[in-house]
């Protein structure tokens, strides 16, 4: 039986050909593209330290916190409602403010996705030998990127590529992976404290509001796991070994992983990478996974590896 290679390509793949498609670049667009809210909503409530916000942002998307967003609402109806005629416990009018100020840019994420990477030149680069050496003819391709690099720059045959999160060409789906079931049933049973029942139906209302935001940002982790399942296993040939290039192995992505593993027990993997600290970076991120058999090698090591088609594994 022939054996194939499976190649898994992160977004140091789009990098390397001199891409915009770091979060920062996707920052950088949605600041060009006038869509403050986002930022500002993002910025201001999450959880994680601003100097890693948007190099994890997907990860961060999970991290809002849901008590300063109250609080923040809360106040806000105060506001309004000293400085607006209304009817006492006709919340509506902040309610619609609330909802514009808040969830429709959050909930535009998809869409700014789409605009964001449809605006990125693929004329600007051009194909690296090495690269083209590495994907054979034989070989197919799951990939973590939105750009169709490897269909327009490879010229390679979309039925070898499976966009697990989608492309630019469709629909790209960027979000998190968070235990959303648990976040969303914490921040809808907390109770906002005040004797006043008005009081009360506001924030249920608005809890109600920021958890539609939480489902709309999710990741159908398990969809994509199934996609990802039949995309293996449709292939006429075994799959013998696994390159990973560009790919970071962070949480997010480590249910594919495991997946795969389950998947091919007996693949040899090979992942590259850039720096010592992309190193250890990548063996905490397949920590407790029972690889088999495992290299990790520079990614200056890969013309040599193209060129020899060979290595020494080290168990």
């Amino acid at each position: 039986m022939i054996k194939i290679d499976l190649i898994i390509l992160g977004n140091g793949f789009d990098i390397a050909h001199n891409l915009p498609t770091t979060y920062t670049d996707f920052r950088d667009f949605l600041e060009r593209s006038q869509h403050h809210g986002f930022i500002d909503i993002f910025e201001r409530f999450s959880l994680s330290a601003h100097q890693e916000l948007w190099s994890q942002f997907e990860e961060n998307l999970g991290k809002l916190d849901g008590t300063a967003i109250q609080d923040e609402a809360f106040h806000t109806r105060n506001e309004f409602n000293d400085g607006f005629d209304y009817d006492v416990g006709n919340d509506c009018h902040i309610i619609s403010f609330l909802e514009n100020k808040y969830y429709s840019d959050l909930s535009n994420l998809d869409e700014y996705v789409q605009q964001w990477v449809s605006e990125i030149d693929l004329h600007v680069t051009k194909a690296i030998n090495d690269f083209k050496s590495l994907i054979d003819e034989t070989s197919v391709i799951i990939t973590f990127n939105y750009t169709l690099t490897l269909e327009e720059i490879y010229k390679i045959s979309s039925t070898r590529i499976m966009h697990l999160h989608g492309s630019v060409k469709d629909q790209p789906i960027m979000g998190h992976g968070a235990d959303t079931d648990g976040l969303c049933d914490n921040f809808l049973s907390s109770s906002y404290e005040d004797p006043d029942p008005l009081v009360e139906q506001f924030m249920t209302t608005f809890r109600q509001l920021f958890n539609n935001f939480y489902l709309s940002s999710t990741k159908n982790v398990e969809e994509f796991k199934k996609n990802l399942k039949n995309f293996i296993l449709s292939q006429p040939t075994r799959i013998e070994r696994i390159l990973v290039f560009g790919h970071s192995l962070g949480k997010p992505d480590r249910p594919y992983f495991e997946e795969i593993l389950r998947l091919l027990p007996m693949a040899v993997w090979v992942i590259f990478y850039y720096t010592e600290q992309d190193l250890e970076s990548m063996k905490a991120g397949l920590r407790n996974l029972d690889l088999k058999k495992c290299q990790f090698l520079s990614a200056s090591y890969l013309p040599i590896f193209v060129n020899e088609n060979t290595f020494s594994l080290k168990t």
